[in-house]
């Protein structure tokens, strides 16, 4: 996307009128994660497209500024103009759906957010991201009994309709590693193998999750999207028998954190690993050394707990008194 956004750059230099160039521009722009250029491409695109308010929704949204995304939701829905050129478009109207229910999601609201996606499935057939975004949504609500079917039927699907995709899986005739595509992409694979894994982490099957890594299509190291080397480090660093995963699993999620994007967990799950190891110099370096993501990754609780634990060998006494404070705060809740 890099790569492309630096032609469509080009392009829009040479031929400065022609506004197709400088929307493929900020939508490279966007998938390359460059969220303040591509806004900024998308406000000299006049007049504003429905294509264009649906990109600038999508990209107040990755940037956590929700209230904008909506206002940008809510323009291509009442503006006329728009809704005679482009509001009968399916399409169109599906993707408006998708953004709204995402903002739902991101704001905790997740059994609205999947009503929308139910309502999606229900009415344009099935595609395995939206199914996907349901199974995410009962995962957030903790109902992983009806999560985890969903992620069985993205699977099936994706073996069905991307036969080639099953060919590199571990549980058939491997021929290899594969490596990302487009297929791979909407077949919706890798996520919905990255959520079991989720429920079986949290359900303490280790093996399981060994299980599901080499069942899920197969990519080199370098071909990896966060999340699946996230789920890999995790799952090796849990894994006590074997110091060199331990060592692996420490690298891998510290190069996750230098990421301009990662999975919110990464923090707090290396910090975690660090203190289940007694490693608690590293976790107190840490600590110092993402400050900014205190507020973003760690709740209250969590970080009460961790500062605990870290004076443990430092300061015995201390971390007494300071989870002696957390006991009987949960005390007080229990009663």
């Amino acid at each position: 996307f890099h790569s492309s956004s630096l032609i469509y750059e080009k392009l829009t230099r040479f031929f400065p009128d022609v506004n197709e160039y400088k929307i493929y521009y900020a939508q490279s722009l966007y998938k390359a994660n460059n969220y303040l250029l591509a806004y900024k491409i998308c406000n000299q695109i006049q007049p504003k497209s429905y294509k264009i308010l649906q990109l600038l929704a999508a990209i107040k949204y990755e940037c956590d500024e929700l209230n904008m995304s909506q206002s940008y939701i809510d323009q291509c829905t009442t503006s006329s103009s728009n809704s005679i050129e482009n509001g009968n478009n399916k399409e169109n109207q599906i993707n408006i759906k998708i953004i709204h229910a995402s903002i739902l999601y991101k704001k905790n609201k997740y059994t609205q957010a999947k009503e929308i996606y139910l309502d999606i499935l229900n009415q344009n057939g099935y595609k395995p991201d939206i199914a996907y975004n349901i199974a995410l949504c009962f995962y957030k609500l903790l109902d992983y009994k009806v999560c985890d079917p969903y992620c069985n039927d993205i699977i099936q699907y994706g073996i069905k309709h991307y036969p080639e995709l099953s060919l590199y899986c571990n549980t058939g005739a491997s021929i290899g590693y594969i490596k990302n595509s487009n297929e791979l992409h909407l077949s919706a694979l890798i996520q919905a193998f990255n959520l079991k894994i989720a429920i079986e982490y949290k359900s303490h099957h280790l093996s399981n999750c060994y299980q599901l890594l080499n069942d899920m299509p197969q990519r080199k190291l370098e071909e990896l999207d966060a999340i699946t080397l996230h789920n890999i480090a995790l799952i090796n660093g849990t894994d006590t028998s074997n110091i060199a995963k331990r060592t692996d699993s420490f690298e891998q999620l510290n190069y996750l954190l230098t990421l301009n994007e990662f999975p919110p967990e990464t923090y707090q799950n290396l910090l975690l690993l660090y203190c289940s190891y007694d490693l608690y110099h590293l976790a107190s370096q840490l600590l110092e050394d993402y400050i900014h993501l205190h507020e973003i990754c760690l709740s209250q609780e969590l970080y009460d707990y961790l500062e605990a634990t870290i004076l443990i060998l430092s300061s015995p006494d201390e971390a007494y008194k300071k989870f002696d404070k957390l006991a009987n705060k949960h005390i007080n809740t229990l009663r």
